[in-house]
Protein backbone atom coordinates (compact mmCIF):
# COMPACT_ATOMS: atom_id res chain seq x y z
CA UNK A 1 0.00 0.00 0.00
CA UNK A 2 3.57 2.34 0.51
CA UNK A 3 3.85 1.94 -3.07
CA UNK A 4 0.01 2.32 -4.22
CA UNK A 5 0.27 5.47 -2.28
CA UNK A 6 3.22 7.00 -3.80
CA UNK A 7 1.42 6.60 -7.20
CA UNK A 8 -1.51 8.18 -6.43
CA UNK A 9 0.32 10.91 -5.00
CA UNK A 10 2.57 11.34 -7.89
CA UNK A 11 -0.38 11.30 -10.29
CA UNK A 12 -2.26 14.50 -8.84
CA UNK A 13 0.10 16.70 -11.11
CA UNK A 14 0.11 13.78 -13.86
CA UNK A 15 -2.43 14.81 -16.93
CA UNK A 16 -5.85 14.62 -15.65
CA UNK A 17 -6.66 10.97 -18.30
CA UNK A 18 -3.51 9.29 -17.07
CA UNK A 19 -4.72 10.19 -13.13
CA UNK A 20 -8.08 8.90 -13.57
CA UNK A 21 -6.86 5.84 -15.73
CA UNK A 22 -4.48 4.83 -13.06
CA UNK A 23 -7.18 5.54 -10.10
CA UNK A 24 -9.75 3.19 -12.18
CA UNK A 25 -7.52 0.83 -12.52
CA UNK A 26 -6.43 0.67 -8.71
CA UNK A 27 -10.16 0.75 -7.66
CA UNK A 28 -10.66 -2.30 -9.98
CA UNK A 29 -8.01 -4.27 -8.60
CA UNK A 30 -9.47 -3.88 -5.12
CA UNK A 31 -12.80 -4.79 -6.21
CA UNK A 32 -12.32 -7.64 -7.70
CA UNK A 33 -9.96 -8.67 -4.50
CA UNK A 34 -13.08 -8.23 -2.63
CA UNK A 35 -14.87 -10.22 -5.01
CA UNK A 36 -12.84 -12.97 -4.73
CA UNK A 37 -13.46 -12.77 -0.83
CA UNK A 38 -16.83 -12.66 -1.07
CA UNK A 39 -17.04 -15.62 -3.45
CA UNK A 40 -15.68 -17.54 -0.11
CA UNK A 41 -18.61 -19.28 1.70
CA UNK A 42 -19.47 -18.85 5.70
CA UNK A 43 -18.92 -21.99 6.94
CA UNK A 44 -20.73 -23.93 9.72
CA UNK A 45 -20.54 -26.81 11.10
CA UNK A 46 -22.55 -28.41 14.33
CA UNK A 47 -21.54 -31.71 16.09
CA UNK A 48 -23.79 -33.41 17.77
CA UNK A 49 -22.23 -35.41 19.88
CA UNK A 50 -22.93 -39.41 20.41
CA UNK A 51 -25.89 -38.97 18.47
CA UNK A 52 -26.37 -42.26 16.53
CA UNK A 53 -28.35 -41.98 12.73
CA UNK A 54 -30.73 -45.37 13.24
CA UNK A 55 -32.15 -43.53 16.49
CA UNK A 56 -33.09 -40.23 14.27
CA UNK A 57 -36.10 -39.76 12.09
CA UNK A 58 -34.59 -38.30 9.75
CA UNK A 59 -32.98 -41.77 8.64
CA UNK A 60 -35.90 -43.34 8.84
CA UNK A 61 -36.17 -43.97 12.85
CA UNK A 62 -39.82 -44.22 13.62
CA UNK A 63 -40.12 -41.91 16.12
CA UNK A 64 -39.86 -38.22 15.42
CA UNK A 65 -36.61 -37.68 17.36
CA UNK A 66 -35.07 -35.12 14.62
CA UNK A 67 -38.12 -33.07 13.27
CA UNK A 68 -36.09 -30.35 12.74
CA UNK A 69 -33.58 -32.18 10.78
CA UNK A 70 -36.39 -33.54 8.68
CA UNK A 71 -36.97 -29.91 6.90
CA UNK A 72 -32.80 -29.70 6.84
CA UNK A 73 -32.51 -32.95 4.70
CA UNK A 74 -34.94 -31.35 2.14
CA UNK A 75 -32.45 -28.48 1.37
CA UNK A 76 -29.08 -30.37 1.17
CA UNK A 77 -27.83 -34.05 1.34
CA UNK A 78 -28.07 -36.95 3.81
CA UNK A 79 -25.31 -39.56 4.25
CA UNK A 80 -26.79 -42.41 4.53
CA UNK A 81 -23.64 -44.69 4.82
CA UNK A 82 -21.22 -42.34 6.97
CA UNK A 83 -18.76 -43.37 9.06
CA UNK A 84 -16.36 -41.90 12.21
CA UNK A 85 -12.91 -42.92 12.80
CA UNK A 86 -13.31 -44.31 16.15
CA UNK A 87 -15.91 -44.40 19.15
CA UNK A 88 -15.09 -41.95 21.30
CA UNK A 89 -14.51 -38.07 21.28
CA UNK A 90 -10.66 -37.21 20.70
CA UNK A 91 -9.75 -39.20 18.12
CA UNK A 92 -13.12 -38.68 16.14
CA UNK A 93 -13.07 -34.69 16.12
CA UNK A 94 -8.92 -35.00 15.78
CA UNK A 95 -10.05 -36.50 12.48
CA UNK A 96 -12.27 -34.01 11.43
CA UNK A 97 -10.02 -31.00 12.13
CA UNK A 98 -7.10 -32.46 10.47
CA UNK A 99 -8.48 -35.00 8.20
CA UNK A 100 -5.64 -37.99 9.72
CA UNK A 101 -6.32 -41.31 10.73
CA UNK A 102 -6.27 -41.81 14.60
CA UNK A 103 -2.94 -44.17 13.69
CA UNK A 104 -1.45 -40.61 12.04
CA UNK A 105 -2.47 -37.93 14.60
CA UNK A 106 -2.13 -39.74 17.31
CA UNK A 107 -4.72 -38.18 20.03
CA UNK A 108 -5.69 -41.88 21.16
CA UNK A 109 -6.65 -42.99 24.91
CA UNK A 110 -2.47 -43.38 25.18
CA UNK A 111 -2.10 -39.57 23.88
CA UNK A 112 -5.61 -38.17 25.10
CA UNK A 113 -4.17 -34.89 22.91
CA UNK A 114 -3.78 -33.81 19.65
CA UNK A 115 -0.29 -32.57 19.14
CA UNK A 116 0.83 -29.37 17.00
CA UNK A 117 2.79 -31.22 14.47
CA UNK A 118 -0.69 -31.43 12.35
CA UNK A 119 -2.64 -28.02 11.35
CA UNK A 120 -6.69 -27.80 11.77
CA UNK A 121 -9.48 -26.29 9.95
CA UNK A 122 -9.60 -23.65 12.48
CA UNK A 123 -5.99 -22.56 12.43
CA UNK A 124 -5.65 -23.28 8.19
CA UNK A 125 -8.95 -21.34 7.71
CA UNK A 126 -7.71 -18.50 10.14
CA UNK A 127 -4.74 -18.26 7.94
CA UNK A 128 -6.55 -18.09 5.16
CA UNK A 129 -8.29 -14.48 6.41
CA UNK A 130 -11.48 -16.72 8.15
CA UNK A 131 -12.96 -15.13 11.47
CA UNK A 132 -13.24 -18.50 13.86
CA UNK A 133 -15.23 -19.30 16.25
CA UNK A 134 -15.49 -22.79 18.62
CA UNK A 135 -18.10 -23.38 20.87
CA UNK A 136 -18.06 -26.64 22.70
CA UNK A 137 -19.51 -28.50 25.47
CA UNK A 138 -17.61 -31.70 25.39
CA UNK A 139 -14.02 -31.28 27.69
CA UNK A 140 -12.42 -33.48 25.02
CA UNK A 141 -12.60 -30.70 22.52
CA UNK A 142 -10.79 -27.78 24.21
CA UNK A 143 -7.82 -25.91 24.45
CA UNK A 144 -5.82 -28.67 27.09
CA UNK A 145 -6.73 -31.52 24.28
CA UNK A 146 -5.46 -29.28 21.26
CA UNK A 147 -8.34 -29.23 19.57
CA UNK A 148 -9.08 -25.15 20.16
CA UNK A 149 -5.96 -24.42 17.93
CA UNK A 150 -7.00 -21.36 15.59
CA UNK A 151 -10.30 -20.33 16.64
CA UNK A 152 -10.07 -16.71 17.64
CA UNK A 153 -12.98 -17.17 19.71
CA UNK A 154 -13.43 -20.13 21.93
CA UNK A 155 -15.93 -20.92 24.68
CA UNK A 156 -16.27 -24.10 26.77
CA UNK A 157 -19.82 -24.86 27.22
CA UNK A 158 -19.21 -28.01 29.55
CA UNK A 159 -22.80 -27.31 31.32
CA UNK A 160 -26.16 -27.68 30.26
CA UNK A 161 -28.92 -24.93 30.86
CA UNK A 162 -29.57 -24.45 34.41
CA UNK A 163 -33.27 -24.82 34.03
CA UNK A 164 -34.01 -28.50 32.45
CA UNK A 165 -37.06 -27.10 30.91
CA UNK A 166 -35.20 -24.17 29.57
CA UNK A 167 -36.01 -24.03 25.77
CA UNK A 168 -33.37 -23.88 22.48
CA UNK A 169 -33.50 -19.68 22.30
CA UNK A 170 -32.14 -19.74 25.68
CA UNK A 171 -29.86 -22.61 25.53
CA UNK A 172 -26.14 -21.05 26.42
CA UNK A 173 -24.65 -22.46 22.97
CA UNK A 174 -26.80 -20.71 21.38
CA UNK A 175 -26.92 -17.31 23.33
CA UNK A 176 -23.11 -17.45 22.76
CA UNK A 177 -23.09 -18.22 18.88
CA UNK A 178 -25.77 -15.46 18.57
CA UNK A 179 -23.82 -13.13 20.16
CA UNK A 180 -20.76 -14.07 18.35
CA UNK A 181 -22.59 -13.63 14.97
CA UNK A 182 -23.72 -10.25 15.76
CA UNK A 183 -20.35 -8.74 16.09
CA UNK A 184 -19.39 -6.99 12.70
CA UNK A 185 -16.64 -8.60 10.72
CA UNK A 186 -16.37 -7.98 7.05
CA UNK A 187 -14.47 -11.77 7.05
CA UNK A 188 -15.96 -14.59 6.02
CA UNK A 189 -17.05 -16.92 8.85
CA UNK A 190 -15.95 -20.39 9.96
CA UNK A 191 -17.86 -21.88 13.29
CA UNK A 192 -17.68 -24.82 15.03
CA UNK A 193 -19.90 -26.33 17.68
CA UNK A 194 -20.27 -29.44 19.62
CA UNK A 195 -23.53 -30.33 21.62
CA UNK A 196 -23.26 -33.03 24.22
CA UNK A 197 -27.08 -33.47 24.77
CA UNK A 198 -26.92 -37.12 23.53
CA UNK A 199 -24.48 -38.48 25.76
CA UNK A 200 -25.20 -39.87 28.99
CA UNK A 201 -26.42 -39.39 31.22
CA UNK A 202 -29.43 -38.52 29.81
CA UNK A 203 -31.60 -36.18 31.27
CA UNK A 204 -34.21 -34.57 28.80
CA UNK A 205 -36.50 -32.29 29.72
CA UNK A 206 -40.42 -33.39 29.91
CA UNK A 207 -41.16 -31.69 26.93
CA UNK A 208 -38.62 -33.38 24.28
CA UNK A 209 -39.38 -36.65 26.48
CA UNK A 210 -42.88 -36.73 26.93
CA UNK A 211 -43.54 -38.10 22.98
CA UNK A 212 -41.64 -41.42 24.52
CA UNK A 213 -43.39 -41.81 27.60
CA UNK A 214 -46.75 -42.14 28.57
CA UNK A 215 -46.65 -40.19 31.95
CA UNK A 216 -44.40 -37.50 33.43
CA UNK A 217 -44.32 -39.76 36.27
CA UNK A 218 -42.52 -42.55 34.17
CA UNK A 219 -40.15 -40.31 32.66
CA UNK A 220 -38.91 -39.19 36.17
CA UNK A 221 -38.68 -42.54 37.25
CA UNK A 222 -36.70 -43.64 34.66
CA UNK A 223 -33.96 -40.73 35.14
CA UNK A 224 -34.00 -41.57 38.97
CA UNK A 225 -33.39 -45.23 38.17
CA UNK A 226 -30.71 -44.72 35.72
CA UNK A 227 -29.11 -41.65 35.94
CA UNK A 228 -29.70 -41.03 39.81
CA UNK A 229 -28.67 -37.54 41.49
CA UNK A 230 -27.05 -39.06 44.43
CA UNK A 231 -24.36 -41.52 42.33
CA UNK A 232 -21.52 -40.29 39.47
CA UNK A 233 -22.17 -40.24 35.49
CA UNK A 234 -20.43 -43.17 35.51
CA UNK A 235 -23.09 -45.51 37.57
CA UNK A 236 -25.17 -47.09 34.96
CA UNK A 237 -21.75 -47.90 32.83
CA UNK A 238 -19.99 -49.08 36.04
CA UNK A 239 -23.93 -50.84 36.82
CA UNK A 240 -23.95 -53.00 33.55
CA UNK A 241 -20.08 -53.80 32.96
CA UNK A 242 -19.78 -55.07 36.73
CA UNK A 243 -22.95 -57.63 35.81
CA UNK A 244 -23.80 -57.95 39.33
CA UNK A 245 -26.98 -55.69 39.06
CA UNK A 246 -28.59 -56.17 35.28
CA UNK A 247 -30.90 -54.07 33.54
CA UNK A 248 -34.08 -54.92 33.31
CA UNK A 249 -35.84 -55.13 30.11
CA UNK A 250 -37.75 -52.09 31.27
CA UNK A 251 -35.17 -50.15 32.62
CA UNK A 252 -33.62 -50.82 28.68
CA UNK A 253 -36.88 -49.33 27.21
CA UNK A 254 -36.29 -46.43 29.28
CA UNK A 255 -32.87 -45.88 28.51
CA UNK A 256 -33.70 -46.05 25.04
CA UNK A 257 -36.68 -43.46 25.57
CA UNK A 258 -34.04 -40.88 27.56
CA UNK A 259 -31.95 -41.10 24.53
CA UNK A 260 -34.66 -40.51 22.14
CA UNK A 261 -35.78 -37.52 24.15
CA UNK A 262 -32.21 -36.32 23.96
CA UNK A 263 -32.14 -36.57 20.52
CA UNK A 264 -35.11 -34.75 20.19
CA UNK A 265 -33.67 -32.11 22.55
CA UNK A 266 -30.46 -31.36 20.31
CA UNK A 267 -32.49 -31.36 17.30
CA UNK A 268 -34.56 -28.31 18.42
CA UNK A 269 -30.60 -26.54 19.67
CA UNK A 270 -29.73 -27.57 16.26
CA UNK A 271 -33.10 -25.97 14.35
CA UNK A 272 -32.01 -22.79 16.97
CA UNK A 273 -28.23 -22.10 15.79
CA UNK A 274 -28.63 -22.99 12.05
CA UNK A 275 -31.81 -20.39 12.02
CA UNK A 276 -29.44 -18.05 13.77
CA UNK A 277 -27.10 -18.78 11.40
CA UNK A 278 -29.51 -17.68 8.49
CA UNK A 279 -30.92 -14.62 10.34
CA UNK A 280 -27.32 -13.13 10.41
CA UNK A 281 -26.78 -13.95 6.50
CA UNK A 282 -23.33 -11.86 4.92
CA UNK A 283 -24.43 -11.80 1.88
CA UNK A 284 -22.29 -15.10 1.24
CA UNK A 285 -23.21 -18.35 0.31
CA UNK A 286 -23.19 -20.80 3.73
CA UNK A 287 -21.92 -24.28 3.92
CA UNK A 288 -23.58 -25.81 6.70
CA UNK A 289 -22.23 -29.57 8.06
CA UNK A 290 -24.32 -31.24 11.01
CA UNK A 291 -23.09 -34.64 12.23
CA UNK A 292 -22.42 -36.79 14.84
CA UNK A 293 -19.21 -37.87 15.83
CA UNK A 294 -19.56 -41.48 17.04
CA UNK A 295 -22.62 -43.45 18.53
CA UNK A 296 -24.07 -44.71 21.37
CA UNK A 297 -24.42 -48.74 22.78
CA UNK A 298 -27.60 -48.94 23.99
CA UNK A 299 -27.37 -52.64 24.99
CA UNK A 300 -26.11 -53.62 21.12
CA UNK A 301 -23.82 -56.88 21.14
CA UNK A 302 -24.59 -56.05 25.44
CA UNK A 303 -22.77 -52.94 25.56
CA UNK A 304 -23.73 -49.31 27.43
CA UNK A 305 -22.34 -46.41 26.12
CA UNK A 306 -19.68 -46.22 23.59
CA UNK A 307 -16.64 -48.04 24.84
CA UNK A 308 -15.18 -51.23 23.71
CA UNK A 309 -16.44 -52.15 20.29
CA UNK A 310 -15.81 -51.33 16.92
CA UNK A 311 -19.99 -51.80 15.96
CA UNK A 312 -21.84 -49.88 13.45
CA UNK A 313 -23.50 -48.64 16.27
CA UNK A 314 -20.70 -46.86 17.72
CA UNK A 315 -18.78 -46.09 14.60
CA UNK A 316 -21.67 -45.23 12.07
CA UNK A 317 -22.64 -41.34 12.10
CA UNK A 318 -25.25 -38.76 11.14
CA UNK A 319 -23.65 -36.41 8.16
CA UNK A 320 -25.85 -33.83 6.58
CA UNK A 321 -24.80 -31.23 4.51
CA UNK A 322 -26.36 -27.72 3.16
CA UNK A 323 -24.87 -25.28 0.52
CA UNK A 324 -23.15 -25.02 -2.72
CA UNK A 325 -22.08 -28.15 -4.27
CA UNK A 326 -24.73 -29.91 -2.33
CA UNK A 327 -27.87 -30.89 -4.20
CA UNK A 328 -31.20 -30.37 -2.25
CA UNK A 329 -33.17 -33.05 -0.66
CA UNK A 330 -30.66 -35.76 -2.03
CA UNK A 331 -29.46 -39.09 -0.24
CA UNK A 332 -25.83 -40.43 -0.79
CA UNK A 333 -25.71 -44.36 -0.22
CA UNK A 334 -21.87 -44.46 -0.95
CA UNK A 335 -19.41 -44.30 2.07
CA UNK A 336 -18.25 -41.32 3.51
CA UNK A 337 -16.13 -40.50 6.48
CA UNK A 338 -16.08 -37.66 9.01
CA UNK A 339 -11.99 -37.32 7.53
CA UNK A 340 -14.11 -35.98 4.29
CA UNK A 341 -14.69 -32.65 5.91
CA UNK A 342 -11.77 -31.60 5.82
CA UNK A 343 -10.98 -31.39 2.76
CA UNK A 344 -14.33 -30.23 1.39
CA UNK A 345 -14.11 -27.34 4.05
CA UNK A 346 -10.69 -26.24 3.00
CA UNK A 347 -11.22 -26.44 -0.77
CA UNK A 348 -14.45 -24.56 -0.57
CA UNK A 349 -12.48 -21.74 1.13
CA UNK A 350 -10.03 -21.96 -1.45
CA UNK A 351 -7.44 -23.31 0.63
CA UNK A 352 -4.57 -25.84 -0.30
CA UNK A 353 -4.71 -28.75 1.86
CA UNK A 354 -1.02 -28.97 3.56
CA UNK A 355 0.82 -32.44 3.61
CA UNK A 356 -0.52 -35.99 2.61
CA UNK A 357 -2.35 -36.30 6.46
CA UNK A 358 -5.82 -36.68 4.93
CA UNK A 359 -4.84 -37.54 1.49
CA UNK A 360 -7.15 -40.34 0.96
CA UNK A 361 -10.00 -38.14 2.54
CA UNK A 362 -12.44 -37.08 -0.29
CA UNK A 363 -13.87 -33.70 -1.13
CA UNK A 364 -17.75 -34.06 -0.39
CA UNK A 365 -19.14 -32.05 -3.33
CA UNK A 366 -17.87 -34.44 -6.10
CA UNK A 367 -18.41 -37.88 -6.78
CA UNK A 368 -18.02 -40.92 -4.17
CA UNK A 369 -16.64 -43.73 -5.68
CA UNK A 370 -18.71 -46.93 -5.34
CA UNK A 371 -15.48 -48.73 -4.15
CA UNK A 372 -13.89 -47.60 -1.08
CA UNK A 373 -12.04 -48.83 2.07
CA UNK A 374 -12.28 -46.69 5.46
CA UNK A 375 -10.66 -47.21 8.83
CA UNK A 376 -11.61 -46.98 12.28
CA UNK A 377 -9.66 -47.78 15.50
CA UNK A 378 -9.41 -47.84 19.30
CA UNK A 379 -6.39 -48.73 20.82
CA UNK A 380 -5.88 -50.01 24.07
CA UNK A 381 -9.05 -48.31 26.02
CA UNK A 382 -6.74 -47.15 29.33
CA UNK A 383 -9.01 -44.38 30.11
CA UNK A 384 -12.27 -46.59 29.78
CA UNK A 385 -11.21 -48.89 31.99
CA UNK A 386 -9.77 -45.99 34.30
CA UNK A 387 -13.40 -44.97 34.84
CA UNK A 388 -14.26 -48.27 36.79
CA UNK A 389 -13.57 -48.08 40.09
CA UNK A 390 -10.70 -49.88 41.32
CA UNK A 391 -11.99 -53.25 42.07
CA UNK A 392 -13.70 -53.42 38.97
CA UNK A 393 -11.04 -52.02 36.85
CA UNK A 394 -9.41 -54.95 38.68
CA UNK A 395 -11.34 -57.38 37.84
CA UNK A 396 -11.87 -60.08 35.42
CA UNK A 397 -15.44 -58.42 34.82
CA UNK A 398 -13.39 -56.13 32.13
CA UNK A 399 -10.78 -58.68 31.16
CA UNK A 400 -12.91 -59.49 27.29
CA UNK A 401 -12.20 -55.63 27.03
CA UNK A 402 -8.32 -55.16 27.49
CA UNK A 403 -7.54 -55.26 23.87
CA UNK A 404 -7.20 -52.35 21.21
CA UNK A 405 -9.27 -53.19 17.57
CA UNK A 406 -9.09 -51.98 14.38
CA UNK A 407 -11.82 -51.99 11.80
CA UNK A 408 -11.33 -51.44 7.97
CA UNK A 409 -14.96 -51.12 6.16
CA UNK A 410 -15.56 -51.53 2.50
CA UNK A 411 -19.28 -51.29 0.32
CA UNK A 412 -20.19 -54.41 1.49
CA UNK A 413 -17.77 -55.78 3.94
CA UNK A 414 -16.45 -54.65 8.00
CA UNK A 415 -13.17 -56.86 9.31
CA UNK A 416 -12.25 -56.35 13.02
CA UNK A 417 -9.41 -57.37 13.80
CA UNK A 418 -8.24 -57.33 17.85
CA UNK A 419 -4.42 -57.46 19.38
CA UNK A 420 -5.90 -60.11 21.44
CA UNK A 421 -5.86 -62.41 18.11
CA UNK A 422 -9.35 -62.26 17.06
CA UNK A 423 -10.95 -61.56 13.85
CA UNK A 424 -14.11 -61.27 12.90
CA UNK A 425 -16.08 -60.12 9.49
CA UNK A 426 -19.46 -58.58 8.91
CA UNK A 427 -21.48 -58.61 5.30
CA UNK A 428 -23.42 -55.23 6.09
CA UNK A 429 -25.84 -55.11 3.39
CA UNK A 430 -26.83 -58.33 4.46
CA UNK A 431 -26.38 -58.38 8.10
CA UNK A 432 -27.05 -54.56 8.87
CA UNK A 433 -27.12 -54.92 12.81
CA UNK A 434 -24.45 -57.04 12.61
CA UNK A 435 -25.73 -60.35 14.48
CA UNK A 436 -23.69 -62.44 12.73
CA UNK A 437 -19.81 -62.70 12.57
CA UNK A 438 -18.27 -64.17 9.76
CA UNK A 439 -14.41 -65.80 10.86
CA UNK A 440 -11.70 -64.10 8.90
CA UNK A 441 -10.76 -67.31 7.90
CA UNK A 442 -14.03 -68.13 5.96
CA UNK A 443 -13.59 -64.88 4.28
CA UNK A 444 -13.01 -64.96 0.60
CA UNK A 445 -8.98 -64.93 0.91
CA UNK A 446 -9.00 -61.80 -1.65
CA UNK A 447 -11.09 -60.26 0.56
CA UNK A 448 -9.38 -60.83 3.74
CA UNK A 449 -6.28 -60.08 2.04
CA UNK A 450 -7.94 -56.46 1.08
CA UNK A 451 -9.16 -55.49 4.24
CA UNK A 452 -6.20 -56.57 6.75
CA UNK A 453 -3.80 -55.01 3.98
CA UNK A 454 -5.61 -51.78 4.47
CA UNK A 455 -5.37 -52.01 7.95
CA UNK A 456 -1.71 -52.97 7.68
CA UNK A 457 -1.38 -49.48 5.73
CA UNK A 458 -3.14 -47.65 8.65
CA UNK A 459 -0.70 -48.86 11.07
CA UNK A 460 2.18 -48.48 9.08
CA UNK A 461 1.31 -44.35 9.26
CA UNK A 462 3.15 -42.69 11.70
CA UNK A 463 1.49 -41.32 14.71
CA UNK A 464 2.36 -37.23 14.81
CA UNK A 465 1.64 -36.78 18.05
CA UNK A 466 4.89 -38.30 20.26
CA UNK A 467 4.61 -41.18 23.16
CA UNK A 468 1.72 -41.91 25.83
CA UNK A 469 0.89 -38.61 27.93
CA UNK A 470 -0.98 -38.49 30.69
CA UNK A 471 -5.39 -37.18 30.65
CA UNK A 472 -5.38 -33.46 31.09
CA UNK A 473 -5.06 -32.49 34.79
CA UNK A 474 -6.22 -29.36 35.31
CA UNK A 475 -9.26 -29.77 38.04
CA UNK A 476 -11.66 -28.05 35.26
CA UNK A 477 -11.14 -30.26 32.64
CA UNK A 478 -11.13 -33.34 34.69
CA UNK A 479 -14.89 -31.95 36.70
CA UNK A 480 -15.41 -31.85 32.65
CA UNK A 481 -14.65 -35.37 32.08
CA UNK A 482 -15.58 -36.83 35.46
CA UNK A 483 -19.45 -35.46 34.72
CA UNK A 484 -19.71 -37.46 31.30
CA UNK A 485 -18.25 -40.60 32.76
CA UNK A 486 -14.87 -40.34 31.40
CA UNK A 487 -12.64 -40.19 34.23
CA UNK A 488 -13.60 -41.58 37.97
Amino acid sequence: MHHLGSHLKAGASAPAPFARALLCACLALLAACGAADDARPDIVVVVMDTARPDYLSVYGHPRRTSPFLEDFARQGVVYERAYSTSCWTLPAHASLFTGASPQKHGATQAKPSLGPELPVLAEQLAAAGYRTGGFSANAWVSRTSGLARGFETFEDKWRRAESPDAGPDVHPTVVAVREWLAKDDARPRFMFVNLIEPHMPFKPSWENASPFFAAREVWRAAMEALFPSSKPPSFLTVRHYAGKDPLSQLEWEWMRALYEGELRQTDAVVGALVKAVDARATGRETLVFVLSDHGENLGDHGHVSHVFNLYDSNLRIALLARGPGFAPGSRERKLAGIRDLHPTILKAAGVRPAGDAGHDALDLRGPLPEQRLLGASLDHPRLSLESFPDEIERGKELDPWRRSLEAAISSRWKLVRGSDGSCEAYDLPADPREEHPVPCDQLDPGTRRALEAWLDLLQADTAAGGGPAAAPQDAATRDALRSLGYVE
